[in-house]
């Protein structure tokens, strides 16, 4: 048997590793808090849970420390960018996304991200600088002629943003927006055709009875440029059955009735129109003119 000197002897290096392991922990817990790296890593790690549950100041402070850590690091001022943007501060938001960008220049994605935004505040301009490049490092990025269509759309170049548009949905075909924008784009050209097709495309990737109210209003502010009052009716009411009661909805709803000669039914939408915004000068105009016996003025 042993003796308890023995005893002791074969179990101080146990005893050793288990009184070390807490100070283990310790220097190691110490060593990963001086380690820029890992310490915006975990804030960043942090930041992003908090975007996903909404908590965007909590986000903000996290990850404005994470790039405070690592000021290299573009996946985090990304996801500032995120945060600002979320939290109403554009500004700041957008020249983040654009220093994310510029800290990782083979990114596509980060280009689209800062071209966006910079959409988004009006710089049409620098948004099309951030597309041009998306599209250079990775041309078969739908987003980024997204991107390209929409900023040539709003620098007044139609043409450009229609190609552009279109070259997208070859890359991401069922692109809702990009749908909606080419819809939009041709029927201020008259092409009326050409915006029911993109219309009816973007109601197809709808189950019947989900469609949105913004792509029926569409349909029938189409088929009422085409003629077809009707048809129209049958989309606004369609529209407004989907929660689009809003005094433009029902003032399109007025005209078309007023087109297809129901005038009693042209005032009452008129007149809901107005109940909903009672200073929505269109529907004033028209129910001034359907007072008097006129008819629509037709688009």
């Amino acid at each position: 048997m042993p003796s308890r000197v023995a005893s002791f002897r074969m179990l101080s290096p146990l005893l050793a590793l288990i009184l070390l392991a807490p100070g283990c922990r310790m220097i190691r817990a110490r060593h990963a808090a001086a380690d820029p790296e890992a310490q915006s890593r975990e804030l960043s790690r942090q930041g992003v849970s908090a975007l996903e549950l909404g908590a965007w100041d909590r986000a903000e402070l996290l990850l404005r420390r994470a790039a405070e850590a690592m000021p290299t690091d573009a996946d985090s001022r990304r996801h500032l960018a995120e945060a600002l943007w979320r939290s109403g501060q554009t500004d700041e938001a957008v020249e983040q996304a654009r220093t994310a960008s510029s800290l990782d220049p083979y990114d596509a994605r980060l280009a689209i991200v800062a071209g966006e935004m910079l959409l988004a505040t009006g710089d049409a301009d620098a948004a099309l600088e951030q597309a041009n490049r998306a599209i250079g490092l990775d041309s078969s990025l739908a987003e980024a002629w997204a991107l390209r269509g929409r900023a040539h759309r709003q620098l007044g170049e139609p043409d450009r943003a229609l190609a552009d548009l279109q070259r997208c949905l070859t890359h991401g075909p069922g692109d809702c927006g990009v749908l909606n924008e080419l819809a939009q784009l041709h029927q201020s050209r008259g092409e009326h055709q050409r915006a029911l097709t993109a219309v009816h495309q973007w109601l197809d990737a709808y189950t019947p009875g989900a469609e949105p109210a913004e792509a029926l209003v569409l349909e029938g502010e189409t088929y009422l440029a085409m003629g077809r009052p009707k048809m129209a009716v049958d989309s606004l009411h369609a529209a407004l059955e989907r929660g689009g009661v809003d005094a433009p909805t029902l003032y399109v709803l007025a005209e078309c009735e007023a087109a297809a000669g129901r005038y009693p039914q042209a005032v009452s939408a008129v007149q809901q129109a107005l109940a909903e915004d009672a200073s929505h000068e269109p529907s004033r105009a028209l129910l001034a003119r359907l007072s008097t016996g006129q008819g629509p003025t037709l688009r």
